[in-house]
């Protein structure tokens, strides 16, 4: 099975409800539901910095987001029509809030992709089953970085 679908917006936060809508659609359409938690971080996150850091919340230019839906997994590739940055100088442990959206998309995801430009992000989330080391290793991070405690998580 293979499917594309497209959500194309502008470049403003007001927009954000579509890619939640979107989000929602494609875990309803393709029973995504196990990993909608992760999606609904990491997919919105990549959105934000397209918007914010790639289009400079510029409403002339817009991003767009695909999903792909494949054998054993979905992609999400989040565009922007910016210049790129250099995603190699981001990825770890979040300083003073900078890169912190980034750490979620590597956390969250199973694989993480850019273009050489920087203007394109692939985030790939497996889906052969539910694999309970990874999904702890994920949450435990995540609550040792954000001192959150296990019921909020």
């Amino acid at each position: 099975m293979k499917s594309k679908e497209t959500l194309v917006i502008q470049s403003v936060m007001s927009e954000m409800p579509w890619v939640e809508d979107f989000l929602t659609n494609m875990c309803d359409r393709y029973h995504l539901e196990a990993i909608m938690g992760m999606l609904s971080v990491a997919v919105p996150e990549a959105v934000k910095n397209a918007i914010v850091h790639g289009n400079n919340s510029d409403p002339q230019k817009r991003v767009f987001i695909n999903c792909d839906i494949v054998s054993g997994g979905v992609s999400f590739t989040i565009q922007d029509q910016g210049v790129g940055f250099d995603y190699r100088k981001f990825g770890g442990i979040p300083s003073n809030g900078v890169g912190s959206g980034i750490f979620f998309m590597n956390s969250l995801s199973d694989k993480i992709e850019y273009n050489e430009k920087g203007n394109i992000v692939k985030l790939t989330f497996l889906l052969p089953g539910i694999e309970p080391e990874k999904y702890d290793a994920r949450i435990n991070t995540l609550i040792q970085h954000f001192k959150i405690s296990a019921v909020e998580a």
